[in-house]
């Protein structure tokens, strides 16, 4: 399988790459559009000689068979041109960076550090009036065929030529089916949807080049986008790479020590939690049963070339991200204290601060607030929070007073009806430990108490 990797696939690749590499727009889309267009009128054409002439009705088995032969032949190139890609070295074997068993205080100071390197960055893009991140998707994609140089002379196995990533016309077609980019193998392209909010779209056309330049599996790909953009060093890539690991690095943190993370959180530059909200409330919008039927059969792509993790092997990331990140990190909070329970005040004002009642998602951002103050409420006595008010901005301290009386009113509503609100929380993600809490009334009650103590502050 190696021999047909770097005899036959991979030289192939380079060739396509040099060609398709030389046009801005994305070839792979009209292939697409030409082959399904095709397949479809051929299918419609035969159906209608079927129901012209019902006497030549055997001629259907033949039909499904050579659709069948189509789908098969395309299934059989796909397997030849990418498939043999899972049976050649991967990225760890050949550059000597592995990933092994870490510990949870492994992951917290990486996961902390890459909440530093968001902030950092978060100063050097551009925004606009309201704080959301605005970088120029056609500056990043131009910037794209470069962004490998620096991270190739240290690791040769990520050398390709300098294709910048595509752009995908039809991008709400790759937002229904839940794909923010991918590579094609019969052009050698890497495309990019063009439609999701910027803030994560430099990190995707990095990940879509470190397939392009062999790099076969999710978790390696991820890394490579956070190693190549870092090494490049440009703050659009810098800042995306960042929110990508720390995205990764949360989830995987939050499921072994939740506070941790909470307390990591508050950390956060105010226009990173936007930026986070503005990617969420658009993927909210594609949750469909088209969206679960692409990951379920993108799910059993994986399975079978051997990635047993499935969709997970994308978390997989994290044990490379904390084997090569953690000396810097620790490098980097050398002399520090690390996020505490001196910062435990922002676990009520975050949440709170997390949503806009203007917005079609305000029910969920105010459930998933609620769901934040009962957690306090559990492990904490009610507490003065009104010097902490007073550090807010002005812009926040307008929309805490807003969003205070929403999550005061939930917490009135959870008393009439429990089943409304709890609906509420799952769907906005809440975890089952902390619905849980809606039935303990001592927490309710301190809840309460705190919710009072914050809507009085002015």
């Amino acid at each position: 399988m190696q021999a047909v990797y770097h005899g036959v696939v991979r030289p192939i690749h380079l060739a396509l790459i040099s060609w398709t590499g030389k046009v801005r727009f994305s070839i792979a889309e009209i292939v697409i559009l030409l082959t399904g267009i095709s397949i479809l009128i051929w299918f419609a054409s035969s159906i209608i000689r079927l129901i012209k002439h019902p006497e030549k009705a055997k001629q259907c088995l033949k039909i499904v068979l050579a659709l069948i032969s189509i789908v098969l032949c395309i299934y059989a190139g796909f397997c030849v041109l990418w498939g043999v890609y899972y049976y050649s070295e991967d990225f760890s074997e050949n550059t000597g960076i592995r990933s092994r068993d870490i510990s949870v205080e492994e992951l917290e100071t990486v996961t902390a550090y890459f909440a530093a390197k968001a902030n950092e960055y978060a100063d050097l893009v551009k925004r606009d009036e309201n704080g959301l991140y605005i970088g120029d998707k056609a500056e990043i994609i131009e910037k794209s065929g470069t962004l490998y140089r620096e991270a190739e002379e240290a690791y040769p196995a990520l050398r390709g030529p300098e294709a910048p990533v595509k752009p995908f016309f039809f991008s709400k077609l790759l937002s229904l089916t839940d794909f923010m980019g991918f590579f094609f193998p019969f052009t050698g392209e890497a495309n990019v949807n063009m439609d999701f909010p910027p803030s994560l779209f430099a990190s995707t056309a990095a990940h879509e080049t470190a397939h392009q330049r062999g790099v076969a599996r999710e978790q390696e790909a991820n890394f490579c986008a956070v190693l190549s953009s870092f090494m490049n060093g440009d703050p659009d890539y810098c800042y995306s790479s960042a929110l990508l690991a720390y995205t990764y690095l949360g989830n995987a943190l939050y499921d072994e020590n939740p506070d941790a993370l909470i307390q990591i959180r508050s950390t956060l530059d105010e226009r990173i939690i936007k930026d986070f909200n503005a990617n969420r409330e658009y993927w909210e919008k594609y949750e469909t049963p088209v969206q679960n039927v692409s990951n379920a059969v993108y799910e059993e792509f994986l399975y079978s070339y051997d990635q047993d993790l499935g969709l997970k092997s994308y978390g997989a990331c994290v044990d490379l991200l904390v084997s090569y990140y953690l000396e810097d990190a620790e490098n980097c909070f050398q002399g520090h204290v690390l996020p505490s329970d001196e910062v435990i005040h922002r676990e009520l004002f975050d949440p709170v601060l997390a949503f806009y009642p203007a917005t079609a998602g305000s029910s969920l951002g105010c459930a998933r607030a609620l769901g934040a103050m009962l957690s306090f409420a559990a492990k904490y006595d009610v507490i003065e929070v009104e010097e902490e008010y007073h550090l807010l901005s002005e812009e926040e301290q307008k929309l805490y007073t807003e969003n205070i009386i929403f999550v005061s009113s939930m917490l009135d509503e959870l008393k009439k009806d429990q089943t409304m609100v709890i609906g509420l929380m799952e769907d906005a993600g809440v975890d089952e430990g902390i619905i849980d809490l809606t039935t303990n009334p001592a927490v309710i009650d301190s809840c309460a108490k705190q919710l009072e103590l914050m809507c009085a502050l002015k």
